[in-house]
């Protein structure tokens, strides 16, 4: 019996292997290299406006007046609280959206980027260490971590205090949240955290 690998025709099935075999394993090579090097670019276009609002909120005038705004001490978990008295939700981002707290506490309304600026500034005043946390890639969602006792804390200022999202990773990826980058930026820095939200 003669082997079909022996024929014209046999060669070419096996060249067509191969080929489909060198196409599987670049097609995976690209995957792998390719979603960190677009994942960087899309950091890198996003992180200076971050950087520039939290140095923002750092800002010795800001902490004073927003130190100002309170007549009482008051943690972390009661700002949450103070932050839905002093703005409210709205469906329709501002145009353009603030991105200093006086600027939201006058426009008097946010979604979930109004709330994380204003609650982080309220932190920092409170001298707790923050970061703004956004999905870069995925639903569109921004919260703040704030640092006690050197461990990264979630907090998510949007929703109200009788349904408190504190420490709880997890809610977005439980309630069907595409969290494909996670990003938790600090004044000159930032950390891809998109794990962290999803397992």
């Amino acid at each position: 019996m003669v082997s079909p690998f022996n024929s014209s025709k046999g060669l070419v099935f096996v060249h067509i292997l191969y080929l489909i075999a060198f196409l599987l394993l670049l097609i995976s090579y690209l995957l792998v290299t390719i979603n960190p090097i677009s994942n960087a670019f899309t950091i890198w276009n996003y992180k200076d406006s971050q950087y520039k609002i939290l140095k923002t909120l750092y800002e010795p005038n800001t902490i004073s007046r927003m130190r100002g705004l309170f007549n009482k001490p008051h943690n972390y978990t009661e700002l949450i609280s103070w932050i839905h008295n002093t703005i409210n939700w709205t469906e329709v981002k501002p145009s353009p959206a603030p991105k200093d707290p006086f600027s939201i506490i006058e426009l008097g309304e946010g979604k979930c980027g109004e709330f994380a600026i204003l609650y982080a500034s309220a932190c920092i005043a409170y001298g707790y260490d923050v970061r703004l946390v956004v999905i870069l890639r995925g639903n569109n969602h921004e919260w703040v971590e704030i640092n006690i006792n050197g461990t990264w804390i979630h907090v998510d200022p949007t929703y109200p205090p009788s349904n408190m999202i504190v420490n709880n990773p997890l809610v977005y990826i439980n309630n069907n949240y595409e969290l494909n980058l996670v990003v938790a930026f600090k004044m000159n820095s930032y950390e891809i955290v998109t794990d962290k939200y999803n397992n």
